[in-house]
């Protein structure tokens, strides 16, 4: 899992990097 006791700015960066990592079809 996510670790999300990290910073706002650290948390977007995972988050981020987790949508784009995702398959395009699975982002409608």
């Amino acid at each position: 899992g996510f670790k999300f006791e990290l910073g706002p700015e650290a948390r977007w960066k995972t988050l981020i990097t987790y949508i784009v990592d995702k398959p395009v079809d699975d982002i409608e």
